[in-house]
């Protein structure tokens, strides 16, 4: 649901049980851009979790074209603008050996209305079963990206993105959270 203020009525935003009435369409994941205009969110199919990312203005309640497939438990980072997005997906299926599809997660840049297979690559783990994250200051200009090694194992990793962007070591291979 969306609500126009505190004192607004509901309105519906997403609803799964609309879109597949045999109640095998899941919402998994959703976030909203920081100005509250749009909303990212993931649709799987019958219990997969491979979500397809989608976007609804939440004025209108429309649904922007943008379709990114392959975003299980993304994360989501709305560029201050919401013009745009750093996100985390998973390889196309047959992109990689048959039985690593839940594996090699890495951060892309979308920008609104652009083809997602032209999406910029961000950062890619070295290992596969490294899961990274993305977050953004709220001024856009500090991009994070987390990775966690292990469940108790977080390199960390910094770009300026006033500057030249490149993604610079803050913390690696340290035993910590």
């Amino acid at each position: 649901y969306v609500r126009d203020g505190v004192h607004g009525s509901d309105r519906v935003a997403v609803d799964p049980n609309a879109i597949n009435a045999a109640g095998t369409t899941a919402l998994d994941w959703f976030q909203p851009s920081d100005d509250g205009r749009l909303l990212a969110y993931g649709l799987s199919e019958s219990g997969s979790e491979r979500s397809v990312l989608h976007i609804v203005d939440l004025g209108s309640l429309s649904q922007l074209p943008d379709r990114i497939p392959d975003t299980r438990a993304a994360d989501v980072a709305w560029l201050p603008d919401a013009s745009g997005f750093y996100y985390t997906r998973y390889p196309a299926t047959g992109s990689v050996p048959e039985g690593d599809e839940q594996y090699h997660r890495a951060v892309y840049l979308h920008l609104l209305g652009t083809d997602p297979a032209a999406d910029v690559l961000i950062y890619q783990p070295r290992q596969k079963e490294h899961w990274p994250g993305v977050s953004l200051s709220a001024d856009g200009r500090w991009l994070l990206v987390s990775v966690a090694r292990t469940f108790d194992e977080t390199d960390l990793y910094l770009a300026d993105r006033a500057g030249e962007g490149n993604l610079v070591p803050v913390v690696e291979n340290l035993p910590a959270r």
